[in-house]
């Protein structure tokens, strides 16, 4: 069972079970912990036994099935119904736009969210009985992301690496050594959850061509093509769900160089090292970049 979950409600969270003194509960929530089958697509062998199975697989989406009560603040059917308009309002708004859903399993302490959209009936019963006058009803949720989120943002910041440029060594070595890189541009994050999180990246200007790297899975992303200004600033959104690569709103995905290039995202409880260079170096004491998730769970 869940302590609390909530629906947004034009920017308030409207609740259908835990918080609003009883008014509105949820006898029994099927299908929101664990994750959907796998898809992919098998191909009949031209010739021989079996199939050839596809390179990947992926989740499908999740469908919560939602049952529960509505009363009112009096026993009276026509307060019960009152407060069922309320709610049937709120789940009818997210037949059209997908709405943030909030919710605490019962003992797990975590505080997750997903985006989720009416994708049933909601047809409500009326019931009078020792319970009082109340409305029943079912309602099937579609979230077509299966993961939930923790409703608190993680993020941790690194300075550009330092770059300081040396004399001629004497006696001379060979090769010689005109720049050496020194500290910053790299930090090691750990993400939580069970599942990988999507990261989003901001590098802060000034910078002349801005590499982002996850050197523990070798997987680099290069804006070879792109230079920031002092107080110009990259957001790399690395979910392929809502991927994105922009500066002051404007796309940079264009200035990607991806024969070199891929995404990346975080694995749940592995210390991975985030890199970040510029190309052509550029940087000032200004230059930073900003590593953001949310610890990723299947419910």
């Amino acid at each position: 069972m869940i302590d609390y979950f909530t629906i947004d409600d034009n920017g308030t969270d409207h609740d259908l079970h835990g918080v609003t003194a009883g008014l509105r509960m949820l006898d029994r929530i099927d299908g929101l912990l664990g994750f959907p089958s796998p898809r992919d697509t098998s191909i009949d062998r031209p010739e021989g036994d079996g199939v050839i199975e596809s390179l990947n697989q992926y989740v499908g989406p999740k469908t919560p099935v939602l049952e529960g009560c509505v009363f009112g603040t009096v026993d009276t059917i026509a307060s019960a119904y009152a407060n069922w308009v309320v709610t049937q309002r709120v789940l009818l708004a997210a037949v059209r736009t997908p709405k943030l859903c909030k919710w605490r399993s019962t003992g797990s302490g975590l505080d997750l969210q997903s985006y989720m959209r009416v994708a049933g009936p909601c047809a409500p019963k009326l019931g009078t009985d020792e319970h009082g006058a109340h409305y029943r009803y079912q309602v099937v949720l579609r979230a077509a992301d299966p993961f939930a989120y923790s409703q608190t943002s993680q993020s941790a910041s690194v300075i550009a690496p330092v770059v300081t440029t040396t004399g001629m060594p004497l006696p001379i070595i060979f090769p010689i050594p005109f720049a050496t890189i020194g500290t910053g541009g790299t930090i090691i994050v750990t993400a939580g959850g069970n599942a990988p999180s999507w990261p989003i990246i901001t590098i802060d200007g000034p910078i002349n061509g801005p590499v982002i790297s996850n050197a523990t899975q070798g997987k680099s992303v290069f804006f070879e093509g792109l230079n920031l200004a002092a107080g110009e600033q990259l957001i790399v959104n690395m979910n392929p769900n809502s991927r994105t690569a922009t500066v002051a709103g404007a796309s940079q995905m264009g200035a990607i160089r991806y024969a070199d290039s891929a995404f990346f995202n975080l694995t749940p409880g592995i210390p991975e090292s985030i890199i970040f260079y510029g190309i052509g170096l550029g940087y000032t004491v200004a230059t930073q970049m900003t590593v953001a998730w949310r610890d990723t769970y299947t419910g």
